[in-house]
């Protein structure tokens, strides 16, 4: 399918990036695909993806009524964008080639669809197209057990029974830190310690690989060469109508060195890891693969086995009705005459101070506007230009009454709740152009609690999407206050004074901790295009 910048798109077999040698008479008006139904009278649905260079522009939801007539006054079939990239299809040149895309859904019987897709516009390359169902109760424990054992390498939760004023028993319970200050480095681990970390993820990442492509087969074989070339871009994508209680994987833990033990004492540490010193870098410079991986046999450990150190995984929001290209947008757009403008909405009770000072000494070009009461916040958040929005807060959820639902929602200042819906009465008094000229990028800095879980944190990407953002980036897991404060500093350094582009400002972040023997950078994810950076 041809889509012209100006004009009705048509069908050829023209191959992709090169000269058309069709012409009208050859072309077609419409790309014909034969579907054979289900032999049971009722509704069957299928799924379309429209690509460009392995980027997902739309997802339809195409849905009819099969062997039955419908309704009086009805289609029996309608089709829906579950899932987009742009709605326009204009300036789609802005997405720059991907080496896989990752599509994931919920099915109405609660399974999990996973649709991959590789695809080159060489046609002497290898492709990809594999489809896979998983079962929820398949992974879910799984993904709960990964994301616990991450948390788990920086910090323990403790318990001890004291008595209170009446006599009684109080059990209180508290987080030990895991890591130390080591050569006058922080959140610092010993050699030891840290392979023992990472035998602990690889093989929760291992089992994470096996069960979502256990069904490649042959495709299995083409998918480890694609993304056995040092650093790949991957995108994955999630359909925007599923439930809150959807899947939402830890891509960046996948590991895909085989592994066929799940004993500790039979996993060997690469040689990386064996010439490693705490405080020396892993990598030198530039460098995208292991240097040892010739030497790399079944049950290696090594940190460029998981995909979130060896490659830049992207998961792009989809954008909402009304919205196009616009909330991702590859740039950050800034006005040359005056500061970059940050603010910061902050929980009284973390470290709060000293973050502060520390961002405001390392971003001397950005002026700082701190609040920490809901009013002041959203009151500053309705100004038109705005580059960053950081929130270093309580991430929590509470259920319902009477019901199996969550209500996700941030804390800032003393305890005073923010929630989706909040924001969206906040969004609605505003103009519907609305951050269209500086398009924020958003950071959610949950400290102190595990229960912001990512799918509940995907309330709050959509509805900064929705609002115009550029994106957000948001912790798979808890995070201690301290370390979560170094991570935001290097982050908006790498962005603002290296003019990194988000995903390489995520993976230096995660090799900055890995010379410390941290595995704590695999804690952040980025909801937004890995490209986006300031202009």
């Amino acid at each position: 399918m041809f889509l012209p910048e100006v004009g009705n798109s048509w069908i050829c077999d023209c191959k992709q990036d090169e000269e058309h040698h069709c012409n009208k008479k050859n072309r077609e008006d419409y790309l014909h695909i034969p579907i054979t139904t289900l032999s049971h009278v009722g509704e069957a649905t299928l799924r379309i993806g429209f690509y460009f260079r392995n980027n997902l522009l739309q997802c339809r939801l195409f849905t009819a009524q099969v062997g039955k007539k419908p309704a009086k006054g009805k289609l029996g079939y309608k089709s829906v964008a579950d899932y987009t990239l742009t709605q326009t299809l204009r300036d789609i040149s802005i997405f720059q080639p991907r080496t896989i895309n990752i599509f994931t859904n919920e099915n109405a019987d609660g399974s999990h669809r996973v649709v991959l897709v590789g695809v080159d516009g060489d046609k002497e390359e290898e492709e990809i197209v594999y489809h896979n169902v998983l079962g929820e109760d398949a992974v879910k424990g799984l993904l709960q057990e990964s994301r616990n054992a991450l948390h788990d390498t920086h910090r323990k939760l403790t318990q001890a029974a004291t008595l209170n004023g009446l006599g009684e028993v109080v059990i209180e319970a508290k987080y030990d830190p895991l890591f130390s200050t080591i050569h006058g480095v922080a959140h610092a681990k010993n050699r030891n310690d840290f392979i023992a970390d990472l035998k602990t993820l690889a093989q929760l990442g291992s089992q994470m690989w096996d069960a979502l492509f256990n069904g490649l087969r042959a495709s299995r074989k083409v998918l480890r060469k694609k993304l056995d070339h040092g650093k790949a871009t991957i995108q994955i994508g999630h359909s925007r109508n599923d439930s809150d209680n959807h899947l939402f994987y830890p891509w960046s833990m996948l590991y895909d060195i085989d592994l066929d033990s799940n004993k500790p004492e039979d996993l060997v540490p690469c040689q990386l890891l064996n010439d490693w010193e705490p405080r020396t870098p892993l990598r030198e410079s530039g460098t995208n693969d292991c240097p040892f991986k010739e030497t790399h046999k079944i049950n290696t450990v090594c940190p460029f086995g998981f995909w979130g150190f060896k490659h830049i995984i992207e998961q792009p929001p989809s954008v909402g009705k009304g919205h196009s290209l616009q909330t991702l947008q590859t740039e950050i757009s800034m006005s040359s005459d005056r500061k970059l403008e940050m603010v910061m909405g902050y929980h009284n009770k973390l470290a709060w101070q000293d973050h502060l000072d520390k961002l405001k000494r390392n971003l001397n070009n950005v002026e700082i506007l701190t609040e920490s009461s809901k009013a002041s916040l959203l009151n500053t958040l309705a100004q038109p230009e705005l580059e960053f929005i950081y929130l270093f807060c309580h991430g929590r959820r509470e259920k319902l009454q009477g019901k199996n639902l969550w209500m996700p929602y941030l804390e800032i200042g003393n305890d005073e709740r923010i929630t989706t819906g909040m924001l969206n009465l906040w969004r609605d008094k505003l103009p519907d152009n609305h951050w269209n000229l500086t398009k924020p990028l958003v950071f959610i800095n949950g400290c102190h609690t595990a229960e912001l879980t990512p799918d509940a944190l995907a309330n709050f990407v959509d509805t900064f999407i929705d609002a115009n953002a550029s994106g957000v980036v948001g912790t798979e897991v808890t995070i201690a206050d301290t370390l979560a404060s170094e991570i935001a500093e290097l982050f908006f350094s790498y962005l603002l004074k290296k003019n990194a582009t988000v995903g390489d400002a995520i993976r230096s972040i995660r090799f900055e901790f890995l010379s410390k023997g941290s595995v704590m950078g695999l804690a952040y994810t980025p909801y937004c295009s890995a490209d986006l950076h300031l202009a």
